[in-house]
């Protein structure tokens, strides 16, 4: 079952400078620059300016029509990855992620996070900002009996940095190493009611029994604004956020989204799992 929706107060927009827009073409006439929250200059060429706040965000479209997001907070330390999504029929572009980790590679209590820095609407490429942090670790239940805990957020962001709709997946199961011994499964989401977002599709799935090669638990949602962008609805969809277990205590993610329509733009994607 999903959550309700929040209600939470919109921050930053009355402080703000905020385009909307339907499309976009990079201005032919003049070039600025944003500045940094150092004070130093970002490093961008600004062709056209969609959104800035005092805080230090910013969205705008750069001189080779990357549409970029600067947040107010850095990563020290992150790294970047570039994905490169596929075509949909109706012309947006749908980004899939497939990960697979053994408990080396991501260690009990490691969090990773990625956020959208830019995005280029013809090519249907996304370069993402990406940080790995550490909390304390559980311990095994036992050592012939193991069990192990894997999630999954993933949401759109608007310009204020809030979560405009969101699904989230939690998996839990027991292992020996070669076989998987129970699951336990749940699946939610969140939308930002109070600035018009509504939710239009939710669903789980799972499947997986004992010394299946993995078990697995799935959400799924849609969600749109008809208020975002003037009469243009804006949505985003969620087509899966998937996580897996295996018999050796790895982990499995997938996730799959998208968003479409009017000022579209100015959401940002991101993901967490661990």
């Amino acid at each position: 079952m999903g959550t309700s929706p929040r209600r939470l107060p919109v921050l930053g927009l009355a402080a703000a400078t905020l385009v909307l827009l339907v499309g976009w073409v990079p201005a032919s006439a003049g070039t600025t620059r944003i500045q940094g929250d150092d004070g130093g200059q970002a490093g961008n060429d600004v062709q056209q300016l969609l959104y800035q706040d005092a805080r230090g965000r910013a969205v705008f479209i750069d001189g080779e029509g990357w549409v970029v997001h600067m947040y107010a907070q850095d990563w020290p330390d992150s790294t970047r990855r570039l994905l490169v999504g596929r075509r949909d029929p109706d012309g947006s572009c749908v980004f899939d992620v497939e990960e697979h980790a053994t408990q080396v590679e991501l260690p009990r209590g490691t969090v990773v996070d990625e956020r959208e820095v830019r995005f280029d609407p013809r090519t249907c490429q996304m370069e993402l900002e990406v940080r790995r942090t550490r909390s304390s670790p559980s311990l095994h239940s036992s050592v012939l009996s193991a069990s192990q805990s894997a999630w999954q957020r993933l949401w759109y962001e608007e310009p204020a940095q809030q979560a405009v709709s969101e699904v989230t997946t939690n998996l839990s199961w027991g292992y020996t190493g070669t076989c998987v011994t129970w699951m336990s499964g749940s699946g939610h989401d969140d939308w930002l009611e109070l600035t018009g977002w509504r939710r239009v599709a939710f669903s789980t799935a799972s499947s997986g029994t004992r010394c299946d090669p993995y078990v697995w638990y799935r959400t799924s949602g849609t969600y749109k604004n008809p208020y975002f962008c003037a009469t243009i609805d804006t949505w985003t969809k969620y087509y899966y956020n998937t996580v897996r277990g295996y018999p050796d205590g790895s982990k499995g993610y997938s996730a799959s989204a998208k968003k479409w329509g009017g000022c579209s733009a100015l959401l940002s994607y991101h993901r967490s799992y661990g």
